[in-house]
């Protein structure tokens, strides 16, 4: 049997799967080798602030990534598969025709996401194998506020909008890439807390929902720091990182001490930058939704 590869296999193959998709079939090989056990690596946090806007805003001062999306020919193209789709008699095979045709055009459109994110995560982790991002909970916040017919929802056609914007951005897909990358390279990915992230000054520390005076900028009230909010944000997402990742450290040098294992994958001490580098204000705002 042919079939095109997209990279060269690796090891013994042990398994092989066929299936079959709207837009042709595709096979599935998996392999065994031998790998070596990753060095511990020494090298800065990468925090990642993600969004709708940007898909990816970074600490590093990074360019940030923005999402493929469909060009203005690729719209016009899909809105005339789903007019025809609408035209057809559902059952009938002229249907089920467009039907087909309509799958293959999002199929593509979703190879063409996870293509950009795969090869995206592997530049990011190669930069910088420590991965620092919020603790998102992503089916939360893209559940449906229809509601009931006994407590129907408010706003739901907006929050449908939503939903998808955020669906098509594909964090959690990156977010699991991040994890099994930095893993096969001594790093390790780090979830920390969101709350106020987009509140918090990243270079005194103080919190105040005044530090946003729109959405897209960020001025401290407490000592005028002032940038791009989701530039501000990806820091104070890599400062909680290396906070984070200093008491696992700490955690894991007691616990090879002790004889009951080894400090593996989270490096030695690392040194702390500038850019995330910030005094802890005596008393910090409340934070407020």
């Amino acid at each position: 049997m042919k079939y095109r590869k997209s990279r060269d296999l690796e090891g013994r193959i042990t398994q092989a799967t066929v299936s079959r998709e709207v837009d042709g079939w595709f096979i599935s090989i998996l392999t065994t080798r031998v790998i070596e056990t990753p060095e511990l690596v020494t090298s800065p946090v990468e925090g990642i602030d993600v969004g709708v806007v940007r898909t990816m805003t970074f600490s590093s001062g990074a360019e940030p990534l923005c999402m493929p999306t469909l060009s203005a020919q690729e719209k016009a193209h899909r809105l005339r598969l789903q007019r025809r789709l609408s035209r057809r008699k559902r059952g009938s095979k002229r249907y089920e025709s467009a039907k087909r045709a309509l799958a293959r055009n999002r199929a593509r459109e979703a190879r063409r996401r996870r293509d950009f994110l795969d090869k995206a995560t592997t530049a990011i982790v190669k930069r910088s194998p420590f991965i620092a991002h919020e603790d998102l909970k992503i089916r939360n916040m893209t559940a449906s506020a229809r509601g009931s017919i006994d407590r129907p929802g408010t706003n739901a056609r907006q929050k449908a909008g939503l939903n998808r914007v955020i669906l098509e951005q594909a964090w959690g897909k990156a977010f699991r890439m991040f994890n099994y990358k930095t893993a096969a390279i001594g790093g390790a990915v780090l979830k920390v807390e969101a709350r106020c992230s987009s509140q918090e000054c990243s270079s005194c520390g103080h919190i105040s929902p005044g530090n946003r005076p729109t959405q897209a900028r960020f001025v401290c009230v407490s000592c005028g720091h002032s940038e791009n909010a989701d530039d501000n944000a990806a820091k104070v997402i890599a400062y909680r990182g290396e906070v984070l990742l200093a008491a696992k450290r700490k955690a894991a040098a007691g616990h090879a001490a002790s004889g009951r294992g080894a400090n593996v994958g989270l490096g030695a001490a690392l040194p702390r930058r500038a850019v995330v580098t910030k005094r802890q204000p005596a008393q910090p705002a409340p934070c407020k939704a």
